[in-house]
């Protein structure tokens, strides 16, 4: 009983010497990370999410999925970094070389994200018809998160790929 007991703590030793140690938790951002929710029924309005990854200590990656709702289902959805200064940040990218821009401001409060446009005409954020990003979304989980999974079903880890590489596509 002692020798299995002697052999189990052993193994755990090796265990855990192989597992990496994620640093991400001691990132200033970490606090921002997890899931946030905009609406709750497609067929009553828009809906949406964010989902929030601590990529250094002062910035987040973010992927903004957005739908207006029935009765046309519109969606859009947006991968991008910021840099976080006392709870805020903006978003700053000409999406397509046919649009004027899209510039957001995110500012987190308690259990809250709100993304606001930052001026009226920079609201080509490359979405579908009658889709905006703004609105109040309240955080449902604070877990880093490894992945999102965009609308065409592709899982895109955060670690590996950078907003850049995933618009150029």
């Amino acid at each position: 009983m002692r020798q299995v007991f002697i052999t189990g703590l052993i193994s755990i030793i090796f265990c855990s010497c192989g597992q990496k140690n994620d640093n991400k938790s001691a990132f200033g951002t970490s606090q921002y990370t997890g899931q946030y929710d905009l609406g709750g029924d497609i067929e009553k309005g828009r809906i949406g999410s964010v989902t929030v990854y601590s990529e250094t200590d002062n910035t987040i990656l973010f992927f903004l999925n957005v739908n207006r709702g029935a009765p046309s289902y519109n969606m859009g959805q947006l991968y991008g970094r910021i840099s976080i200064e006392n709870n805020k940040g903006s978003f700053n990218e000409k999406i397509l070389d046919y649009y004027n821009g899209c510039k957001l401001r995110f500012e987190f409060k308690e259990e809250i994200l709100t993304i606001e446009y930052i001026n009226e005409q920079d609201r080509d954020c490359g979405f579908g018809f009658a889709v905006w990003a703004s609105g109040d979304y309240r955080r449902q989980n604070k877990l880093q998160p490894e992945f999102f999974q965009d609308q065409m079903g592709d899982t895109v880890y955060f670690a590996k790929t950078t907003p850049e590489k995933y618009n150029e596509e």
